[in-house]
């Protein structure tokens, strides 16, 4: 193994160890977006808007969007607020009344996940005027005496869709759903919830209705998941060149001063370790309260410039009392952040095994060679014919089995120049013609490879023969 290439993968390494830790920061802040603006949510809110249409298009159209957000703020379903929360939504419950005519929202954070039966039942419950969303109801009309019409002919027109689609008395349904599930949970107690559920809906709420909620709901859940995920996707590309803009991160720049400083690019290979986990711990912070993320988010901006504009490292300028500039490598930059920490993250554990594995291999060979080697040569002797060219083409081979490198000639009976374990990695410059030797599975090859130190490998102990 050369230099070059341990010091290539270096490079490439330390490209990565940088996009990682800028990734790692940029995921932080598209979670706290995304969390402060409830992006799951109303991704679920529009899918459930369609389910729910879909009932009855002719009845439910007008009432889709507000039954929709009455059915996150379930009280079983929903997330728990904060005191800003309770004061945000009585001020959005506020516009609502007064702007667009609509009953206001109980004081819950809407539900980013709902299960299908779950849904069934909600609207079940809710057009039977039984169960928690019938209080709230009561708690919106003490609240303001002139919801009670609006909210009295949206659970009419759900009542009136349900008949429609053979549900004509769903307290009665709802009753009987409630007592086969405790009869499922009775005569099949090793079975999970969620099945006892599943099979008292199916049995108890059997009808057009029901089909309509199941037979569209995975696939509505699946595009919900599809598009919060492409909102995360292009939010991370907009918030990843922000943020190299910000902190005048030039990765052209960065790559060429990579390849000429070897103190830099020591000081990020050694530093890879610390970022891989540095990820696993953000990670670890996703289901914490938003305020605790933010506050994290906050830490590891400031580390990450702190680190990335240190002496040891100074990969980014101090922009302090200078102006901001955008060249082509900011925007490049964006673009490789924008492939994610996960990306990274991969691909910065990956090129480590592969440096280790190759560090190995360098070393060994540098000792056989050493110690198979007369003191006053330092190169292999030339070849005494010249052998037929196979192919120039560079390659990269693997050792199956334990085999001696060649020296002077591409045969068995040449000198030695030093053994090569194997499952170990040799890159070679091309192939040639040599001594034919059978392979021991029936088979015989006089393929050679010619190494970048000079030296021959028989073919047949890689994987390439």
């Amino acid at each position: 193994m050369t230099v070059p290439v341990l010091k290539q993968l270096d490079i490439l390494i330390g490209l990565a160890v940088v996009m990682l830790l800028v990734s790692t920061a940029v995921t932080a802040i598209v979670q706290v977006l995304l969390t402060s603006s409830f992006a799951r949510s109303r991704h679920l809110r529009d899918g459930l808007q369609e389910l729910i249409a879909q009932i009855d298009p002719l009845l439910l159209s007008d009432h889709k969007h507000y039954i929709a957000q009455r059915i996150q703020r379930h009280p079983l379903v929903s997330r728990g607020n904060t005191p800003l929360g309770w004061a945000s939504g009585w001020f959005r419950n506020l516009l609502r009344r007064t702007r667009r005519g609509v009953p206001g929202l109980p004081g819950a954070n809407p539900a980013a996940v709902i299960q299908r039966e779950e849904l069934v039942l909600i609207l079940l419950e809710w057009a039977a005027g039984d169960g928690p969303m019938a209080a709230q109801d009561r708690e919106l009309v003490r609240a303001r005496a002139a919801d009670a019409v609006v909210l009295d002919a949206v659970r009419g027109a759900l009542k009136t869709a349900l008949a429609r689609s053979g549900i004509s008395n769903p307290g009665a349904v709802i009753a009987q759903v409630r007592q086969l599930a405790l009869d499922q949970e009775a005569a099949n107690p090793q079975l999970p919830a969620a099945q006892w559920r599943a099979q008292a809906v199916l049995q108890g709420a059997g009808s057009p209705f029901t089909a309509k909620i199941f037979s569209w709901f995975d696939n509505t859940v699946s595009r919900v998941s599809g598009n919060f995920a492409l909102e995360a996707r292009w939010l991370t590309c907009v918030v990843g060149f922000l943020v190299c803009w910000g902190i005048q991160l030039d990765s052209i720049q960065l790559v060429n001063q990579l390849a000429k400083d070897d103190k830099l690019r020591s000081q990020l290979v050694a530093q890879a370790d610390q970022a891989l986990k540095r990820y696993d711990e953000l990670k670890s912070q996703t289901e914490v309260p938003q305020k605790q993320l933010a506050e994290a988010t906050k830490a590891e901006l400031g580390r990450l410039t702190k680190e990335l504009q240190s002496p040891e490292i100074g990969v980014i300028p101090n922009t302090e009392g200078r102006p901001m500039e955008l060249t082509l490598g900011m925007i490049f930059s964006g673009i490789l952040v924008g492939l994610g920490a996960p990306f990274w993250y991969d691909l910065l554990k990956r090129l480590l095994g592969l440096r280790s594995l190759l560090a190995q291999k360098d070393d060994s060979e540098r000792k056989s060679r050493q110690e198979s080697q007369q003191p006053e040569t330092a190169t292999p002797p030339a070849p005494a014919s010249r052998p037929a060219v196979l192919s120039d083409q560079p390659d990269l081979v693997l050792i199956k089995t334990a085999t001696s490198l060649r020296s002077g000639a591409p045969n068995g009976t040449a000198p030695s120049a030093g053994e090569v374990a194997a499952d170990t990695l040799v890159p070679v410059t091309g192939a040639v013609e040599g001594q034919e030797m059978p392979t021991g599975q029936g088979t015989s090859s006089k393929k050679w490879f010619r190494t970048m130190d000079g030296f021959y490998l028989w073919a047949g102990a890689t994987d390439k023969p």
